[in-house]
């Protein structure tokens, strides 16, 4: 009697375990495959604003700089986001053809500590793995220089994915995939930070 019972209890759990497994891999699978479809989307969607805003903006952008007479960098803030004629942005920063920031002035020192304080963020990151530590330097190391923002902020991101806060996490990438304004390296960064979205 005893057997009989073992055998219709391992009839009757084998089975609904099988299934239970089946559609837990099923469920796994199409998780996986409905990632896949997002990021190739978001992929293709990246590449498409990119080539499509910079064709845009820099046709405008090129248009109204025709007007504008060859002057300094000071100059060209004063037109760009103060007032002048051009005068879209909250602020600029202006660089040569040889990719040498030009405006606003910044001390050889000054200029040093910011990038020390990034470097110092990398090295807590990837050397020390002190995670949070590392979040609280790229934070610094964002609002001491707007000219490493952006990829401070992806730093931050990247730490607070690490870290498991994929909430957070998600919301940095969110503000880096459209930013408010444009940064350094801000669009390049924003074609990544979407499909980090995705991913997420």
């Amino acid at each position: 009697m005893r057997s009989v019972a073992v055998l219709l209890i391992v009839a009757v759990v084998l089975p609904t375990v099988c299934l239970l497994w089946f559609m837990g891999r099923a469920i796994k699978n199409e998780r996986l495959a409905i990632q896949q479809r997002l990021i190739d989307f978001y992929s293709g969607q990246a590449d498409e604003k990119f080539v499509e805003f910079s064709r845009t903006y820099w046709n405008q952008f090129r248009d109204k700089a025709v007007e504008v007479d060859d002057t300094g960098p000071d100059d060209w803030f004063a037109e760009l986001a103060d007032g002048g004629k051009l005068s879209v942005f909250d602020g600029v920063l202006v660089y040569d053809e040889g990719g040498n920031l030009l405006y606003p002035v910044v001390s050889d020192r000054q200029q040093a500590d910011h990038e020390y304080e990034y470097t110092e963020a990398e090295q807590l990151e990837f050397i020390d793995n002190d995670i949070a530590g590392a979040i609280e330097a790229y934070d610094k190391a964002a609002m001491s220089d707007e000219g490493l923002w952006t990829k401070a902020m992806a730093g931050k991101a990247r730490c607070l994915k690490k870290a498991g806060k994929l909430a957070d996490a998600g919301a940095v990438y969110k503000e880096l995939a459209w930013p408010a304004k444009t940064r350094p390296d801000s669009d390049e960064y924003a074609a990544q930070s979407q499909i980090m979205l995705a991913r997420i």
